[in-house]
């Protein structure tokens, strides 16, 4: 059985077609714990207007994200935990998919998906490439396609319930950036991902409080998950490939917003790393372009790609 577990906050005008969306899969073994964390709209009421047995509604104070996704994790009572953002929503197939994926990759601890991202009611896709469009494979290593871009998301992963009894590991409470990575690395240091080759569900990219929305802080400051992975001793040569690139991305980022001193400091440590080679010159072109031409630059594309 599937438990899939919905943190909840002042969801109202969505929630209503999240849980139809896990009500209509043509896989139903399942059961869907709601964790209200402190919603002060129409949640409650929207949820509970639907009928079903299998919808088990907690309240708690307010407290994050974080925390009502290991509140729900203790709550659960299947084998395999799937987390669904309440503005979020399923392909029919979601759960049948992971269920043949779960039935092939019995040891695999997390089952893995791409995905749609829907921002004003257009949809883009994001996965991982493989041969073909509807296969599936063991990830073997994790870091070296993150680093190209998330290829699933919260809303498209289940994790065996064991697992995190197993390690003592849940999502890091009060944190508001970057939470779910945080336990995504810990898989890839520790468990294991099998993932399908599907689009199975819908993440919403620009809803008020989406838990999934990008900040300013998150472009410009570092993650936790990122300054405690940085902190883990290990010989993964993808992991220290991830980082420095990250630390360039992020580098940027602050140059973009004139923080010209910010962005040098932040890879001055990697200049002569050699996983930075590939990136030397691309670091030194955008410190060596004035901030107000990038910012135009950038503004110039996004005015393009609508």
């Amino acid at each position: 059985m599937f438990s899939i577990v919905i943190p909840l906050y002042n969801k109202g005008n969505y929630i209503r077609n999240t849980i139809h969306s896990i009500l209509l899969q043509d896989y139903q073994d399942f059961e869907i714990i709601i964790v209200d964390d402190g919603s002060t709209d129409n949640s409650k009421d929207e949820v509970l207007s639907i009928n079903d047995r299998r919808i088990r509604y907690f309240h708690k104070n307010n407290e994050g994200v974080s925390s009502a996704r290991n509140y729900g994790i203790e709550k659960a009572q299947g084998e395999y935990i799937a987390f669904l953002d309440a503005d979020d929503s399923y392909e029919k197939e979601f759960l049948s998919k992971i269920f043949k994926l779960a039935c092939k990759y019995p040891s695999i601890d997390a089952l893995t998906s791409g995905f749609y991202r829907v921002k004003k009611g257009v949809k883009t896709t994001s996965y991982l490439p493989i041969d073909i469009l509807g296969d599936d494979c063991i990830i073997d290593d994790f870091f070296a396609h993150w680093s190209n871009g998330a290829f699933f998301c919260s809303s498209s992963i289940v994790v065996k319930r064991s697992y995190f009894f197993e390690y003592n590991k849940f999502f890091p409470i009060g944190e508001t950036m970057g939470e779910d990575q945080d336990m995504w690395f810990h898989l890839a240091l520790n468990g294991s991902f099998a993932y399908i080759a599907c689009y199975l569900s819908n993440y919403n990219v620009a809803v008020d409080n989406s838990l999934t929305s990008i900040s300013y802080n998150e472009r410009i400051l570092e993650l936790p998950c990122i300054t405690r992975l940085k902190k883990i001793h290990s010989n993964n040569t993808s992991k220290k490939k991830f980082i420095v690139r990250y630390n360039l991305e992020r580098a940027i980022n602050n140059f973009i917003i004139g923080n010209k001193k910010e962005g040098i400091s932040i890879i001055k440590d990697d200049f002569f790393n050699k996983y930075f080679y590939k990136l030397k010159l691309l670091a030194v072109l955008f410190f060596c372009i004035p901030s107000p031409l990038i910012r135009k630059l950038i503004l110039i594309r996004k005015n393009f790609n609508k």
